[in-house]
């Protein structure tokens, strides 16, 4: 019986010291890796050995199927033990060629549970030709970043999921943009070998046909009026006044009259002062 008892020891101390950084990792035996990689999965999350409940394996597949739904690539996900290691040699090498060489292209994460500092990413080769490596290495940094702000394995999980099918957005404009290029290429060929003479732009052509009569009094219009106001401007400006000196008689024979102080007499009251008056010229009647 001691034996046994000891074996049971060993076994509980193994999970244990496996927690450390530094302990050796656990190869997956090939039973298991065939489960993983012996065909081509129906699920995006692959979990043959059960790490997830059915509850969480729902709330995965909701994120995973909601991303190929509206993502242009199909995200998968294979869960592994906390200190599982693949093998060197096996079915998982050749897993994308085998499986996934047509169709949408394809991101593989191999996600360690409760340690996702480890996770790794296999994407198919179209990916790989325009995904560049800090790309790469940025898309699991993030994804991982957000995945240590909460607690729990299944929550890590989670989050680093959330965050990494937000990042396969830039992949796919790397994607878009590397189609694009063998366009551009043709159209430039096509331009060297079929040179064409460039016409001058020419406003009217942008202009209706019906309303290019209009256009172009409207355009003579404005220009002359434009004109118009230029000369008169310039001939305002150039303008010179010369205002002419008049000759003003002397007042009461001085060369300037009192500004106040005048005074008038009348002889009669009884008499209006215009038959009084003195009959005189009438520049002196002025002064």
């Amino acid at each position: 019986m001691a034996a046994p008892k000891k074996e049971v020891a060993v076994e509980t101390k193994e999970p244990e010291v496996s927690t450390t950084e530094d302990s050796p990792f656990e190869k997956i035996e090939v039973a298991r890796v065939d489960k993983y990689f012996a065909k081509k999965p129906t699920q995006f999350l692959i979990d043959p050995q059960g790490f997830i409940s059915s509850q969480q394996r729902k709330n995965l597949d909701k994120i995973l199927n909601n991303h190929a739904a509206d993502s242009a690539i199909d995200l998968y996900v294979c869960i592994f033990g906390r200190n599982q290691k693949l093998p060197l040699e096996g079915k998982h090498n050749d897993f994308l060629n085998r499986h996934f060489s047509q169709g949408k292209p394809v991101v593989i994460l191999y996600y360690y549970y409760d340690h996702p500092n480890r996770t790794e990413m296999v994407m198919s080769p179209s990916l790989l030709k325009v995904v560049s490596t800090s790309e790469q290495q940025r898309s699991v940094q993030s994804s991982l970043i957000r995945a240590m702000r909460v607690n729990g394995s299944f929550e890590q999980l989670e989050e680093f999921l959330i965050q990494f099918s937000v990042r396969t957005y830039w992949m796919e404009r790397m994607l878009e943009e590397s189609k694009g290029v063998p366009e551009v290429v043709n159209a430039v060929e096509q331009a060297e070998l079929d040179p064409v003479v460039k016409k001058p732009i020419n406003a009217l052509e942008m202009i209706p046909e019906q309303f290019r009569e209009l256009a172009i009094k409207l355009g003579i219009g404005v220009g002359s009026f434009v004109i118009l106001c230029g000369l008169v401007y310039w001939i305002r400006s150039r303008a010179r006044h010369k205002f002419p000196e008049f000759e003003v008689e002397a007042r009461l024979g001085g060369s300037h009259a009192a500004g106040i102080g005048a005074v008038v007499n009348f002889a009669s009251p009884a008499v209006s002062p215009a038959r009084q008056r003195e009959q005189v010229p009438e520049y002196l009647r002025r002064a």
